[in-house]
C-alpha cells in the first residue's frame, strides 16, 4: 500500500473480486482495509468497515480479528458500545 487513497482503492478491488468470486469478503480483508482507513484518518469508512465485517465474524462465528476490530470502533468512537 502506497499509504494514500491509492492503496484503499486498491483493497477495495480486491474485496469486489472477492465478492464476486466467493459471495462474500472475508474478514481478515475487511481488517485490513479499516486498519489502512485508520492509518488515513478516515472514522467514518473505517467505522462502515468495521461494522461489516462485525457482521460477517458473527455470522461466521469467526472470532480471530474481532478484538482488533472492536479496538478501531472504539478508537474512532470512545462513547459506543460494542455490541
Amino acid at each position: 500500500m502506497a499509504g494514500d487513497e491509492s492503496g484503499v482503492a486498491e483493497i477495495n478491488r480486491s474485496l469486489d473480486g472477492m465478492r464476486q468470486a466467493m459471495g462474500g469478503a472475508g474478514v481478515s480483508f475487511l481488517a485490513v482495509l479499516a486498519e489502512a482507513h485508520e492509518r488515513l484518518r478516515q472514522p467514518e469508512a473505517g467505522l462502515a468497515v468495521v461494522a461489516e465485517a462485525l457482521a460477517i465474524a458473527d455470522a461466521i462465528a469467526d472470532r480471530y480479528f474481532e478484538a482488533d476490530l472492536h479496538r478501531l470502533s472504539k478508537a474512532w468512537n470512545p462513547c459506543s458500545d460494542w455490541n
